[in-house]
């Protein structure tokens, strides 16, 4: 029986600081919640703690978006909070979006409470079982006496493991008692919110502190430790395998038999294939294609472009179709095991590689999925993060070990007789002088397409600039000009423009980042655009007054493409910024970019590129906003709880 205010903010705080010291021991550093807890006793919670960092969003959408960036670039663990089954069903496009992330976004939601209306509830309720699907899920029921923290602690961490396992976000649902995460109503009573945390109760909090910590502690995690870096520590499982690797025998005729085919594809003749891979799983892949000098396209997503010591395919389309297979043939290599008769029909099935190894997960490419499909026989895909069977390659074998990519840089190859650097397109002086000579020609002229925006990007950006690529024609223009050896990020969504700008702020959260993104997926998310009050966002709109990726379709009008797909909007993004105080700068020539995006500042803006064909959008643009530098109350909003030295 709660027999007073203080007594009812200290079982409301109790329950919510287990919550946190749960986050804390899983080495969470940032905590997005909802508009519904501002002022709460959660709020106070977190606030009272140093870590998790709080950030309170204004619209749960927004949220999730920004927090999935942040975990995104930061590869370490964050959690959402909603507050109401509402804000949970806006999070759905977010977690169908962060399936197959190694680190699990956790998030955590409540039934409606006690205190909410009836008139509130029951028609959102069957939220879960639609989000079931994209989450791995756990109910916590805190008004159950019987239940101690040690088991609730427990049954996170067993869920944790296994979304950690199924590369699946981790839901937690609680049965709240009355008034946890309820607004803390200070007209009730007299004293400051901070008398709760009076001698006695913290003593309480920590015996709390310890018997959570405790839980962590059997589980083999590294308990958080003076603002130290929060690591998971390797399972015992993990920790052998480590060691069976490192004192691997050359043939591994003892070992997995995955191992063994891993081995027989390093010592053959082997085309690699790498797909999107997260910078961490970028590392050891780099390491095992430079001891193999295997040729090997890298796809845009897969962060592997730029390295030097790897032998690259720069545009594989324009690689098949300048080195044919006939040309290895009449150059007598690997010539031991294919026809010498050039007149023998040359296709996708008698390249001559023994195997295809795919490394990493989705493809922008067409061309690679439609040579993945045509070829039957020895492709063989390591994967982490995506289903071999989204490959849409029959005869496709997967090589499922855990910690895979790990696995690669041991299984180095025997036999140094095969020639593995084949020629690649591009690569010879007469094309880097015939490249040289358009930059420069493109320098001087306006900038007409996408193609040749992120041509020129390429001089431009930093070696530490994060790169957020949205969806449409633009990632496809980067999939095939954007070389530059910076850390690239992308979103799917499920329509794919959902959430781009609110993505690209939580990557920017993690430091400086350039995002690129089309003139209909910003219109799309125009709402984000206040987060970049508070991080470092280049924001680049590449607009073309519609969507025109639908003029690569096949359709039988123009009539029917302007009316139907394309959609022109006839607007500029000026008057958008300076609503929410952005910097911005409308550019059409390449010292305009270069200018907006190395100016001075370290803080963000939105660079609109102007490619419609009479620069309508630059004229009606006018002059250069540089924004609204007078502090107001939305920068108060925006940057609530917000730690500007943040840094993992």
């Amino acid at each position: 029986m709660i027999t007073s205010i203080i007594e009812y903010g200290h079982k409301s705080i109790y329950r919510d600081a287990e919550l946190v010291y749960v986050l804390n021991c899983l080495g969470v550093q940032d905590v997005f919640c909802d508009n519904g807890l501002l002022e709460s006793y959660m709020e106070l919670t977190l606030q009272h703690f140093s870590s998790p960092v709080p950030h309170m969003g204004y619209d749960e959408r927004i949220t999730g978006f920004q927090a999935m960036g942040c975990l995104k670039a930061s590869e370490s663990p964050v959690a959402v909070i909603v507050s109401t089954m509402h804000g949970l069903a806006n999070l759905a496009p977010m977690l169908m979006e962060i399936q197959g992330q190694r680190t699990p976004l956790i998030v955590i939601s409540t039934d409606e409470g006690h205190d909410v209306p009836e008139s509130l509830t029951g028609s959102v309720s069957r939220t879960d079982p639609y989000l079931a699907n994209f989450c791995e899920y756990v109910q916590i029921n805190y008004a159950n006496e019987r239940l101690t923290p040690t088991a609730r602690t427990h049954r996170i961490i067993n869920a944790y493991r296994l979304a950690e396992a199924r590369h699946k976000p981790l839901h937690v649902r609680i049965s709240p008692e009355i008034g946890m995460f309820s607004r803390i109503t200070l007209d009730e009573f007299t004293d400051d919110v901070n008398s709760f945390f009076n001698e006695e109760f913290i003593s309480r909090l920590m015996a709390l502190r310890e018997e959570v910590y405790s839980c962590f502690a059997e589980q083999f995690f590294k308990l958080p430790d003076d603002g130290k870096s929060d690591e998971t520590l390797l399972t015992e499982s993990n920790r052998n395998l480590k060691d069976n690797l490192n004192s691997m025998s050359r043939n591994m005729t003892d070992t997995d038999p995955k191992l063994n085919l891993l081995r027989q594809i390093t010592d053959s003749r082997t085309l690699v294939f790498a797909g999107a891979l997260t910078a961490t799983e970028a590392e050891p892949v780099e390491k095992y294609l430079a001891g193999t000098g295997f040729p090997v396209y890298a796809d845009v997503q897969s962060n592997l472009r730029g390295r030097k010591n790897l032998n690259l395919i720069t545009d594989f389309d324009e690689w098949y179709r300048n080195h044919p297979p006939v040309a290895y043939l009449n150059g007598q290599k690997f010539a031991e095991t294919r026809p010498e008769d050039v007149r023998t029909t040359i296709g996708y099935n008698n390249l001559p590689f023994d195997y295809i190894l795919i490394l990493g997960g989705r493809f922008i490419s067409k061309t690679i999925l439609e040579f993945l499909s045509a070829k039957k026989e020895n492709i063989v895909q390591v994967f982490m993060n995506d289903d071999v069977i989204s490959l849409n390659a029959s005869g496709c074998r997967g090589v499922a070990l855990k910690d895979s990519y790990e696995v690669l840089p041991y299984l180095l190859p025997v036999s140094d007789g095969i020639s593995r650097k084949l020629p690649v397109y591009g690569s010879d002086a007469g094309a880097s002088e015939r490249e040289t000579r358009e930059l420069n020609a493109l320098k001087r002229t306006d900038i007409a397409d996408e193609e040749s925006f992120y041509r020129l990007l390429n001089l431009i950006l930093k070696p530490k600039q994060r790169v957020f690529l949205g969806n449409s024609l633009s990632v496809r223009m980067a999939e095939k000009r954007l070389h530059a050896a910076n850390m690239i990020l992308t979103n799917r969504v499920v329509s794919g423009i959902d959430g781009l700008i609110a993505t690209a702020a939580g990557i920017a959260m993690n430091g400086e980042t350039v995002a690129v993104i089309g003139d209909t997926s910003a219109l799309y998310d125009l709402s984000s655009l206040g987060l970049l009050r508070n991080v470092s966002l280049k924001l680049i709109i590449l607009n073309n007054n519609g969507g025109r990726i639908f003029t690569r379709f096949p359709l039988p009008t123009e009539k029917l493409m302007k009316e139907s797909f394309i959609n022109p909007h006839g607007l500029n993004f000026s008057h958008f910024c300076r609503a929410f105080g952005i910097s911005y700068a409308c550019v059409t020539k390449f010292s305009e970019l270069k200018d907006a995006l190395t100016g001075k500042g370290s803080g963000s803006c939105v660079i609109e590129v102007d490619l419609t064909a009479k620069k309508t959008a630059r004229k009606a643009a006018g002059k250069r906003n540089t924004g609204n530098t007078e502090k107001t109350e939305a920068d108060d909003y925006f940057s609530r709880f917000h730690r500007a030295d943040r840094s993992h």
